[in-house]
């Protein structure tokens, strides 16, 4: 059974310049009296995060254009089911070159990070179009971003700048200690972001 959780505001409703590549999509056109949602997703190579944007499409947005918007509304007259924009962003943590004793047989560092950096541009270009596809049958708008950074405060500050209506993380049910070792994003997001935030819990 699916699970999401949701954190409102309680008061008051840098990454490297990032590129933005707009697929299709129905956004736009008519006029329903209400404003059209924009839902900012954060994704990274897990199963989770993709579970959360697949739950967001399904959830949040008409499967066809023309269907009839739901009366669901988030603050500021923001309708669910409403055409809106989804943008997908995928957060690539920056190559650090770790300290060995040096060797004659290593590999110079310059080559290294050549080579992690190529592999992260691939891998962030595959689960691109992997969350692409899922959205595809969507009635909404699909802009999708990849910045390098530490997750938790690039999404956050992509969020401050873009102003969505709401940002979606999936959780990835780490224990109180893995919490505490490793850090949550979607907590650090809730705790950090003034929008609403929408925590996705894949099914047991």
């Amino acid at each position: 059974m699916d699970e999401a959780s949701t954190r409102l505001p309680t008061s008051e409703a840098s990454p490297p310049t990032p590129g933005i590549c707009t697929r299709g999509g129905g956004g736009g056109g008519g006029d329903t009296g209400k404003k059209p949602m924009k839902v900012m997703v954060a994704i990274d190579d897990t199963e989770v995060s993709l579970y959360a944007l697949r739950w967001a499409v399904d959830h949040l947005f008409d499967a066809d254009a023309d269907a009839g918007a739901s009366e669901t509304r988030l603050p500021g007259d923001v309708a669910v089911g409403a055409k809106g924009s989804i943008l997908i962003v995928n957060v690539v943590e920056p190559y650090s070159n770790p300290v060995y004793a040096a060797d004659a047989l290593s590999v110079p560092p310059t080559e290294v990070a050549k080579a992690v950096t190529k592999e992260n541009a691939e891998s962030s270009s595959r689960l691109i179009a992997r969350a692409v596809e899922i959205c595809s049958g969507s009635s909404a708008t699909v802009e999708t971003m990849v910045v390098e950074g530490k997750p938790n405060e690039a999404i956050c500050e992509i969020a401050e700048k873009i102003h969505p209506d709401l940002v979606v993380v999936g959780s990835r049910g780490l224990g109180q200690i893995k919490r505490a070792l490793m850090g949550s994003v979607s907590d650090y997001c809730t705790h950090n972001l003034n929008c609403p935030v929408l925590v996705v819990k894949p099914p047991k």
